[in-house]
């Protein structure tokens, strides 16, 4: 299937309609060429024209986790201006170790896991205390080198749909990569190739575009700040959306959520009202992410 304008890059619906207030919350009408486009069919919101892989390369090289341009060829966007070590990382430890308890209440017999975007290696440290067989997958050749300094990993250095190992796992792990998949059928299908026999497969993405934000972007009218996190997502997924994909290629849906009281800091009264708030809001299907595990049928 080619990704292109006239094919939805899920269905292959050849219905679409420029969603205007989508491009515009993602800055990109006087920015750059790409848009975001809505399928009537499947109602998938995706990015097009989608980056070239030259430009991919360069965006998630070390400017894409350190938020330093230095020594590095520049994208049209700038950079994310901040550090995945310092600023992100130590943020998402404790999600990483309820991630795998999450997984491993669900599949108590697992042994082995393989990471899709394995990034600079915490997810899978955390695995392999936890005595698991581990691998990993990560397109940055400079988070592969940072995670061998760090743990000694040596990950498969290559994007998804290059990658041709025929080893099973248990449990597959991707955070914040699906929505960064271009062909998200063929993704599945080689997902499944790799999963064991009721292996499980634990995905979550950004639920952009949520009830919310569009309704501060009507009542306010701010623009995000254009830069590469308005460009690096192919395709924008909802509950909804995600679900009814992954029953397609025969995934059934164990646990799908949109909030949990610990992914929201209760520090301060500001904290503790941010939590309150989304949990309200989650109630009406309304979240920051999406995250569920799915079984291999």
């Amino acid at each position: 299937m080619t990704y292109n304008i006239n094919c939805c890059p899920v269905c292959e619906g050849e219905i679409y309609k420029h969603n205007k207030m989508f491009s515009e919350m993602l800055n990109l009408l006087n920015n750059h060429t790409s848009k975001v486009f809505t399928c009537k069919k499947c109602k998938i919101n995706y990015l097009w024209p989608y980056i070239s892989r030259e430009q991919l390369n360069v965006l998630y090289g070390k400017s894409y986790f350190t938020g330093n341009m230095e020594g590095e060829d520049s994208l049209e966007a700038p950079t994310s201006n901040s550090d995945y070590q310092t600023e992100i990382v130590n943020t998402r430890v404790s999600k990483f170790k309820d991630t795998v308890d999450f997984l491993l209440a669900e599949h108590v017999n697992a042994k082995s896991v393989l990471d899709i975007g394995a990034a600079t290696g915490e997810f899978l440290a955390i695995c392999r205390k936890k005595g698991l067989s581990i691998s990993g997958i990560e397109l940055s050749s400079y988070a592969c080198r940072k995670a061998n300094a760090n743990f000694g990993f040596k990950f498969h250095q290559i994007s998804f749909d290059e990658y041709q190992g025929k080893e099973k796992y248990d449990l597959i792990h991707m955070s914040h990569v699906f929505e960064h998949l271009q062909f998200p059928n063929k993704a599945l299908d080689k997902i499944s190739s790799l999963l064991n026999p009721n292996g499980l497969i634990y995905i979550e993405v950004p639920f952009q575009f949520n009830f919310i934000e569009q309704i501060k972007f009507k009542l306010f009218r701010r623009n995000k700040v254009f830069d590469v996190f308005s460009l690096h997502h192919p395709i924008f997924y909802t509950p909804s959306t995600l679900k009814k994909l992954l029953k397609v290629h025969n995934f059934d849906c164990i646990k799908l959520r949109i909030f949990k009281w610990s992914r929201y800091s209760a520090k301060g009264r500001i904290g503790k009202l941010k939590r309150i708030i989304w949990f309200f809001f989650s109630l009406f299907k309304s979240g920051t992410y999406i995250e569920g595990i799915f079984r291999k049928r």
